[in-house]
């Protein structure tokens, strides 16, 4: 507790911060392995673990620090717990585990704590206690990704954790995390027991700072923390990111040019073989200004259509991207602001692009054009 009050008073104050003591124990009759977990703070905020059921119960740690464990262990009222959706659907048998009481008997002689479902008629007496489920947490083993933020079935995954076990860092996430099978407990619930891991959350532009400082914190105090956070934040809040988009805006701008450039010479080459056709619509009646609006609308029209085949072009990569990066923290979606202001710059550089090639075509004077037999 007195490292936690340490790391609150250095952390920013949107920040979240909660942690777990765990303990192993057995579920009677079969002996099947659970986990108590004695939590420190509001574990399904910090760890981003949803609730399936009920809530989180956020007095159990406030009644402990008044010293109510002992009169909630009495018998007169369960003590409210958690449990993940794995050991749910084991003792409710796939149903509704809202409201389900279990006796809980301490660890003795040597053998770990039981943890069992009574019968309805039933009594708990002591040493045993009685705990009531209040609600259910997802399970970490159920989420997509897990708490370095790689997504767990992307193609690299594997080769990330491997290249990552070579660099020393220990990827294996400690079973009493993401076993599905753990109960969480009232803060001073558990008679001897220590913190295993401390949870924090905070804004993503922080999370480097935030981690520095928390390191800094616990080994002043003596310890010897483990820290892992998520990288890839790390990465894309760093000021250097500014000058690649900044980089990224001059190529678009000199795509842009080269593309109008190659627009106009097109147009230009297409009007001057095309220019018995245009000499035969201008005797057929069509006038200058025809000549000029059909040029216009083709440069129009070969303007939109690189445009469509370019966002085509430019989300399937970003989702081929995004689906062999083992990192979750870029997702595809479709950017609407940017493709809007990507067609009405293109679309008027069109309009400017092929106004002078269709200037130039309506131009062409159709007596001289047969005249000459169609080399004027």
């Amino acid at each position: 507790a007195s490292d936690l009050d340490a790391l609150r008073a250095v952390l920013p104050p949107n920040a979240l911060i909660a942690a777990l003591e765990a303990e192993p124990a057995r579920l009677a009759p079969a002996g099947d392995p659970v986990w108590l977990l004695e939590s420190h703070g509001d574990i399904p905020r910090t760890r981003n673990l949803p609730l399936v059921a009920g809530e989180w119960p956020r007095e159990m740690a406030a009644a402990a620090a008044r010293g109510e464990a002992d009169d909630l262990a009495a018998g007169a009222t369960p003590i409210p717990v958690v449990i993940e959706s794995g050991l749910a659907r084991r003792l409710a048998a796939g149903g509704d585990a809202l409201g389900l009481e279990l006796a809980f008997a301490a660890a003795a002689n040597g053998k770990p704590a039981q943890i069992r479902v009574p019968t309805p008629a039933e009594t708990i007496a002591a040493p045993e206690r009685r705990l009531g489920v209040a609600g259910v947490l997802v399970d970490e083993s159920k989420q997509s990704t897990n708490a370095f933020g790689i997504e767990k079935k992307h193609l690299f995954t594997e080769q990330v954790h491997a290249l990552l076990g070579e660099m020393g860092i220990n990827m294996q996430r400690p079973p009493w995390l993401s076993s599905g099978n753990g109960i969480f407990l009232p803060a001073g619930f558990l008679a001897a027991s220590r913190v295993h891991s401390i949870f924090l959350r905070c804004d993503p532009l922080a999370v480097a700072g935030v981690s520095a400082r928390a390191q800094e914190t616990l080994v002043a105090r003596g310890r010897r923390p483990l820290v892992a956070s998520n990288g890839v934040w790390s990465v894309l809040t760093r000021p250097e990111l500014e000058g690649y988009l900044l980089l990224h805006d001059l190529f678009f701008w000199l795509y842009v040019a080269i593309g109008l450039i190659v627009m106009t010479n097109l147009l230009l080459l297409t009007g001057w073989r095309r220019r018995r056709e245009i000499a035969l619509r201008r005797t057929e009646g069509a006038t200058r200004g025809d000549i000029l609006r059909q040029f216009l609308w083709e440069g129009l029209l070969l303007a939109l259509l690189g445009l469509a085949l370019g966002v085509i072009a430019g989300m399937a990569l970003a989702a081929l991207r995004v689906g062999i990066d083992p990192s979750a923290a870029l997702t595809v979606s479709f950017p609407w602001r940017a493709t809007g202001d990507s067609a009405a710059i293109l679309l008027g550089g069109a309009l400017l692009a092929a106004a002078y090639p269709a200037w130039r075509a309506s131009a062409h004077d159709p007596m001289l054009l047969f005249r000459g037999g169609g080399r004027a």
